[in-house]
């Protein structure tokens, strides 16, 4: 492992508006750093994570979040605390993008977005194979994903949901 400056434009663009700039193999599996922008009505439903601890900083903009049964809304500068083991939603309901940093510890989630983002969008699978391997994939993360919860947010709250595919 080797000290190295990241520059702002540097990473890996891996869609949906992430790019990966601190890779697991660079911090000994510690962690890994990736950068979003979630765009407005973006909406990721609510999830656990069985084997990482997740800490969002907000660079810019104002993101809702659901962490257990609280809702937050945090504003450019918050941290936003996501332990493993605990439901968590978010989405951007405000008319510009926001921009995060995710850090992701230990750093098991490097290939984790750029190989759903794949599955998501291959036009070669129906949508019943899309849902199968993404479910497989969800599995082999330890993330679980509660969409009935998801759509009680959606009406709890009045999200406007934009499909981010």
């Amino acid at each position: 492992m080797t000290a190295r400056l990241i520059a702002a434009t540097a990473g890996d663009d891996v869609g949906f508006g992430m790019t990966r700039k601190v890779l697991s193999t660079q911090t000994h599996g510690g962690l890994c750093i990736a950068e979003a922008t979630i765009h407005p009505g973006h909406f990721v439903p609510p999830h656990v994570h069985t084997m990482e601890d997740e800490v969002t900083r907000i660079l810019s903009g104002t993101l809702h979040v659901v962490v257990g049964d609280e809702l937050h809304v945090a504003h450019a500068g918050a941290y936003v605390l996501k332990p493993r083991g605990v439901m968590h939603a978010f989405w951007n309901a405000g008319p510009e993008p926001a921009v995060v940093i995710e850090l992701i510890a230990p750093g098991t989630m490097d290939h984790y977005f750029a190989d759903l983002i794949a599955l998501a969008i291959d036009p070669r699978r129906s949508e019943e194979e899309r849902r199968t391997a993404i479910e497989r994939h969800q599995e082999r993360y330890g993330v679980t994903f509660d969409l009935a919860k998801g759509e009680e947010l959606v009406r709890q709250y009045g999200i406007a949901v934009v499909s981010p595919f």
